[in-house]
């Protein structure tokens, strides 16, 4: 009994080190991301990258790290759940509605396939298309917890971070130009934007940098794609169930099913309690769905609700600082041009069926 009790603080003992790393090297990261307007998880990613090399010197800081890039990160991501209003998705119109989905849909189908053509892993590919597709960063965070764990699914998350914020940046300088120069009304370019941009940042910065109805409709979209995130997450966690990432020989990951002649990603494939775990979605995405409900139903008063804000916020950049410190710039580097010209091929797709959607609708 007494070492059952001692367990618990063994383990919180085991990850002090590691989160303390985290947090001074997180710290300086939001400081940096107030002064200069780039994203936190930008910042933070970028000094986690960079104090990489001397965090493997250091092997006692390795299990809070990962903690933080883990089980805290899925924390994170179910706090979001408070932030997200149900309401939000019938206030277009099921016409719209049902385009936003049908764009996201064939988004990610497209990214999947396109992954397919260009060598990528599955894992890869629906982690930069669901980006690409919902809500950028955020999205990828979230997809990131409904995958296998593995080192590689780490590298996977910051190239396709890297690549979804700076895509995004040049969104925002291009995609205004671009509505302009094709004429679109305020209305159209809204829809347009929240319908394509990435990250939620940028597309209200591009919406309203050209005016107040475009920016007010370029939100409302991009929050309805938000929406959508919790669903996409646990279709995800229920495609990739008892999958289990191995390393390719491009250096890629590659997901296998496991079936009784080969690995699992529980030690006992065939127990009972093995069995209900891939069934049961996973817990953070049911206290997802949870603050969610209660959130749109206004359930959660607003002082709890600006609490879950900032524990989303948070979380999410410190499990950004691990998940850099946690990842060897020298594979970074190493990064497939295909990768990267994946995640650039989805732009253009979702990008694409946004401005073709303008054909059906009238707005």
């Amino acid at each position: 009994m007494t070492g059952n009790r001692d367990e618990p603080r063994k383990l919180s003992w085991a990850i002090l080190p590691g989160l303390i790393l985290v947090v001074l090297l997180t710290v300086p990261a939001w400081w940096l991301a107030s002064v200069t307007d780039i994203p936190a998880v930008i910042t933070a990613l970028v000094l986690g990258l960079c104090a990489s090399p001397l965090f493997a010197r250091f092997q006692t800081s390795h299990p809070g790290v990962q903690f933080a890039a883990d089980p805290l990160m899925k924390i994170a991501v179910a706090c979001l759940g408070a932030g997200v209003n149900i309401g939000l998705l019938m206030l277009l119109g099921w016409p719209v509605l049902i385009t936003i989905i049908g764009i996201m849909a064939i988004t990610i189908g497209t990214g999947l396939w396109l992954g397919r053509l260009l060598g990528r892993s599955p894992a890869f590919a629906i982690l930069s298309a669901g980006a690409v597709a919902i809500c950028g960063s955020s999205a990828a965070l979230a997809l990131c917890c409904a995958l296998p764990a593995s080192a590689q699914r780490e590298r996977d998350l910051s190239v396709v971070i890297i690549a979804i914020s700076l895509l995004s940046a040049i969104g925002v300088l291009l995609y205004p130009l671009l509505m302009q120069a094709l004429g679109l009304s305020d209305i159209e370019a809204g829809f347009v934007l929240g319908g394509s941009l990435h990250n939620v940042a940028q597309t209200v910065a591009a919406g309203f940098s050209m005016s107040e109805s475009t920016g007010e409709t370029a939100t409302l979209v991009k929050m309805i794609r938000v929406s959508l995130l919790a669903p996409c997450v646990i279709m995800v966690a229920y495609a990739f169930r008892g999958a289990v990432i191995a390393p390719a020989s491009d250096g890629e990951s590659s997901v296998a099913a496991s079936s009784g002649d080969g690995p699992c990603v529980d030690e006992a494939c065939g127990d009972e309690t093995s069995q209900r775990r891939r069934i049961l979605p996973p817990a953070f995405l049911i206290a997802f769905f949870l603050l969610m409900i209660a959130g749109s139903a206004g359930w959660l008063p607003t002082p709890l609700k600006t609490a879950f804000a900032h524990m989303a916020s948070g979380g999410l950049i410190l499990a950004m600082t691990a998940i850099g410190l946690s990842t060897p710039i020298a594979d970074l580097l190493r990064t497939d041009r295909r990768s990267v010209l994946l995640i650039v091929l989805q732009t253009a797709v979702i990008l694409g069926l946004a401005l073709a959607a303008l054909l059906f609708l009238r707005l």
